[in-house]
């Protein structure tokens, strides 16, 4: 195990570690990371304003005032990325998911992994 002067372990032993306990992409250098893939909107705007869509294996927010389309832009997004063979966690922290409005957007339920949080 490398150390330094003092007798510290190294940064690359601590990461080591870190990525042993955590999963192995815990910690990396920043030079070694990769462009994640992307799921592509079917709104061309959404496309321009995320640079390419939602970045895959990631969470992500969506958020804005009411009846902004937060639910159907992520409806949407969701069914395009089943469309793709992906899995899907959606994360109801209004507590506003409709299994009936998720399929009219073309999401399969069947295949949906829902999680509602309560604080």
């Amino acid at each position: 195990m490398a150390k330094d002067q003092n007798g510290n372990k190294s940064i690359t032993e601590i990461m080591k570690d870190l990525n042993k306990k955590f999963g192995y992409t815990a910690m990396d250098m920043a030079g070694g990371i990769k462009e994640r893939a992307r799921i592509v909107f079917k709104q061309k705007k959404l496309n321009e304003l995320t640079k390419g869509g939602i970045p895959r294996g990631q969470f992500t927010t969506i958020w804005g005032s009411s009846s902004s389309g937060k639910t159907s832009t992520v409806l949407d997004i969701i069914a395009e990325a089943q469309a793709q063979g992906l899995t899907c966690l959606y994360c109801d922290l209004e507590h506003s998911y409709s299994p009936l409005y998720a399929a009219k957007h073309g999401v399969d339920t069947s295949k949906l992994i829902y999680g509602s949080f309560v604080g």
